[in-house]
């Protein structure tokens, strides 16, 4: 009896500390987010926050958020050159802690240097691989898939990053280990893997059409047309769609790939009416922190039906909804802006971009804005402005070498615009977009037309580097 006494004891009181941590990590867990919500304006109160968790973190999975809200903190209040070196050379040392490693990495991607963010994956997955199981998608993508790890990738690929979503598709980095395989002699392990990616695939086009596109991938499609035929692998991309969207009507995530796709297939009025309904009952999704996405969807496709006043709208409205779990939305702020360019709205677009304050935004953020205003200051005769922000965006041209590419056209610098395009060829991460720009799709004019006509396109210099990266095809659906 009185064993089975002290069991019990035992048993009740482990209960009970298991509650206790439970409690503790969904305290710290709400700091986090409550915090994290606010940034960039609360820099420094996130700041004091995270390092106030990560003294008393009550298990391992509260004490990566800390440290990811640690480093997105401090990145915010401007220091990375100041803390980058040191992070790094203290994730460097041979007996480096799980803390150096995932200050290190997570303070080198908020800092957007995703090709050491790369590095540093490289370097720990074996020894932290629960680390590695829930990365958010787009730290994937902007990191690992910038790698030519092998067994980085083959990990990431085979199960070692997973997705909540059930709308994920891992393409991009099935192409960066198609590159690897190749870059490694190893044609027969980068045949399988595009087989994988056709296969498994459902939702990025985009890394099809690159897959079919880029001249690196040659020896495997010219090997084997029928297993890469374009038109049968979009029926089954399709084809899941449909099926992962009955499967999760609660989420708007599969409602946005379903869209996406149907926008694809030219079948916007029917994808405009699935959004419309959406939003009607947003209520009832599991996933609202994408709400400003849907609306960002739904004025795409308004846009492409002739309803750009209505698109405005739903920008605006997207704008007044949180993004990355941040109270500031800067996306859809943006997109309205660019939006208002397209539509040669030059002093409203010009005036939306510039009310976007710059310390809300990522380098990339800040790339995009330079653009805006470069262009709408080029459409209103604005040569000195225009010129001060040019000089802007091209001191900082690693940024988005695409951005400053537009932002130069506009200038009408085509040497500055040549070299940015050139660039994003060489760029592994920009190569797609650049590859993506000069493919021919349904309701467009001839690609080889059109470029034969465009002052930039038309250079001798752009046009060997386009014929040295990628074919040039005409695909049957609407643009990715």
């Amino acid at each position: 009896m009185r064993v089975r006494f002290w069991l019990s004891a035992l048993a009740a009181l482990f209960a009970a500390s298991c509650a206790t941590i439970a409690a503790r990590e969904e305290a710290a867990r709400e700091r986090l987010r409550q915090v994290q919500s606010v940034l960039p304006a609360n820099a420094v109160e996130a700041e004091a926050v995270a390092r106030e968790v990560l003294a008393h973190a009550p298990t391992a999975s509260v004490e990566r958020r800390a440290t990811h809200v640690l480093a997105a903190a401090l990145a915010d209040q401007g220091r990375c050159a100041e803390l980058l070196p040191t992070a790094d050379q203290d994730a460097a040392a041979s007996d480096a802690t799980a803390y150096a490693w995932r200050f290190a990495f997570s303070l080198n991607y908020e800092c957007e240097r995703y090709d050491r963010a790369g590095d540093l994956m490289s370097r720990f997955w074996r020894r932290y691989p629960d680390d590695f199981a829930r990365l958010p998608q787009q730290v994937l993508f902007r990191s690992a898939a910038r790698s030519r790890d092998v067994a980085l990738l083959n990990f990431l690929v085979t199960g070692g990053w997973g997705s909540d979503e059930p709308a994920f598709d891992i393409s991009e980095v099935r192409l960066a280990l198609i590159r690897a395989h190749l870059a490694n002699g190893d044609r027969e392990a980068a045949t399988a893997t595009a087989r994988d990616l056709v296969d498994n695939g459902a939702y990025d086009f985009g890394a099809l059409i690159v897959l079919l596109s880029d001249r690196t991938f040659d020896p495997i499609v010219a090997a084997d047309p029928a297993r890469f035929d374009f038109g049968r692998i979009v029926e089954r991309y399709v084809a899941k769609n449909f099926a992962v969207y009955s499967a999760n009507p609660q989420r708007l995530s599969t409602l946005h790939a379903l869209a996406d796709t149907l926008q694809l297939l030219d079948r916007a009025d029917e994808a405009l009416a699935l959004v419309d309904d959406a939003l009607a009952r947003s209520g009832e999704f599991t996933d609202q922190e994408h709400l400003n996405w849907t609306y960002q969807i739904r004025a795409n496709l308004r846009t492409e039906l002739g309803m750009e006043e209505e698109a405005l709208k739903d920008l605006a409205m997207g704008a007044e909804q949180g993004e990355d779990g941040r109270v500031v939305n800067v996306s859809q702020r943006l997109n309205r802006a660019g939006l208002l360019l397209s539509e040669a709205r030059h002093e409203e677009a010009l005036r939306e971009a510039e009310n976007v304050d710059p310390a809300h935004l990522s380098p990339y953020g800040r790339s995009v804005r330079r653009y805006i205003i470069v262009c709408s200051n080029a459409a209103l005769g604005r040569e000195e402005e225009m010129r001060a922000t040019l000089a802007e965006a091209s001191a900082n041209a690693s940024e988005s070498y695409m951005n400053l590419q537009a932002a130069a056209n506009c200038a009408g610098d085509l040497d500055l615009a040549a070299r940015a395009f050139i660039s994003r060829l060489d760029d592994p991460t920009e190569r797609r977009g650049a590859i993506m720009a000069l493919q021919g799709f349904a309701g467009e004019r001839p690609p080889q037309q059109w470029q034969a006509a465009d002052p930039l396109y038309s250079r001798a210099d752009v046009q060997e580097a386009v014929a040295r990266a990628m074919h040039i095809r005409t695909y049957p659906i609407r643009r990715p």
